[in-house]
């Protein structure tokens, strides 16, 4: 599988900025961190141009560890809280994406 928003490349590196709450009603404790990244390079992604992203747990239950298996959407500009995720500013990348505290 190549996923269009890696453009034939392996992976992309990225830093972890913050964690900030992802305000899914079901979910507690770390189930409701989501982690907002900064890629290490600017990229576009369907009319989107930024280097930031945000990585969320896919189930309920899931806890954050060195290595997992999370969603992705990319971000135009670095958000604060969950509420500045919008339609106009982000675009969902990848359900299957892998990450690895280095």
């Amino acid at each position: 599988m190549n996923p269009p928003w890696l453009k034939d490349r392996e992976c992309h590196f990225a830093t972890v900025l913050r964690f900030i709450d992802n305000k899914i009603k079901k979910r507690k404790n770390d189930e409701r961190l989501s982690a907002v990244i900064e890629f290490d390079n600017e990229f576009e992604f369907k009319g989107l141009k930024g280097k930031f992203g945000l990585i969320m747990g896919r189930w309920e239950g899931q806890q954050w560890e060195t290595k997992g298996v999370v969603h992705v959407y990319f971000l135009e500009n670095e958000i604060m809280t969950q509420e500045e995720m919008n339609q106009e500013n982000s675009r969902w990348m990848e359900s299957h994406a892998s990450y690895e505290k280095n």
